[in-house]
């Protein structure tokens, strides 16, 4: 009587504890799994059993903000988008004028002989074939790339790798721009979160994300089609 008694309480504890699983309650002693708390992600996807509190389980679209401008509020403006430092600088010396420097005669006249002689010999040069943007990403405005998607905590580690190395390489061969400095940000329903990442750290997907205002009108009208890559 006792082994039987036994084994129907271990196996209703079975059963109780597949249900928690599957339902993600867990007791308030249990803690995220170490991917979670590593990487902000848990690449288990929906075969984890511990339940994420902090996680964002869907997002409407994320935004790649490229090097030069980053989503910041100031006073009470909720629509305020101001540049960054770098932003800031990078106008500055745009806008700088300055006088071009003079070279001397004889440098100048050895630069037009050059030129005569390069115009008498026939270029044997390649010409490079024109980029041409993969067929995922040819709605996107690399401008202020806006990538509509459904994103989560459980959205496999390659797939999100795998997107930022595209919009990164597809940005610097359309731009020739060379760095890998991007700031992005994302909306979960109304609400929106910024965050940024270097070359150095970019394949740890996205991490630490802030709460942040909504951008302006212009940056909310996207597409609600998901990203069919990134549905996973």
């Amino acid at each position: 009587m006792s082994d039987w008694t036994t084994r129907i309480s271990s196996d209703t504890c079975q059963v109780k504890s597949s249900e928690q699983q599957e339902n993600g309650s867990f007791s308030a002693g249990d803690e995220p799994c170490k991917a979670f708390e590593e990487d902000g992600f848990c690449m288990k996807g929906s075969q984890c059993t511990f339940k994420h509190d902090h996680a964002i389980t869907n997002v409407n679209y994320i935004e790649f903000l490229f090097e030069y401008e980053t989503i910041t509020t100031s006073g009470n403006n909720s629509n305020d988008v101001s540049l960054s430092k770098k932003a800031k600088k990078i106008q500055q010396v745009i806008h700088t004028s300055q006088k071009p420097k003079i070279a001397p005669k004889s440098k100048k006249i050895k630069l037009t002989e050059n030129i005569k002689d390069e115009t008498t010999t026939p270029l044997t040069q390649l010409t490079e074939e024109p980029f041409e943007i993969p067929v995922e990403y040819e709605k996107v405005n690399f401008e202020k790339p806006l990538i509509p998607f459904d994103f989560s905590y459980h959205t496999p580690t390659h797939v999100r790798q795998k997107m930022l190395e595209d919009l990164i390489e597809i940005h610097s061969k359309i731009t020739n721009n060379k760095k890998k400095a991007i700031v992005l940000s994302f909306q979960k329903e109304k609400e929106f979160y910024t965050g940024s990442f270097d070359k150095m750290s970019y394949t740890r997907q996205f991490t630490r994300f802030k709460k942040a205002q909504a951008p302006t009108s212009s940056s909310q009208t996207v597409s609600t089609q998901g990203n069919q890559e990134a549905r996973k």
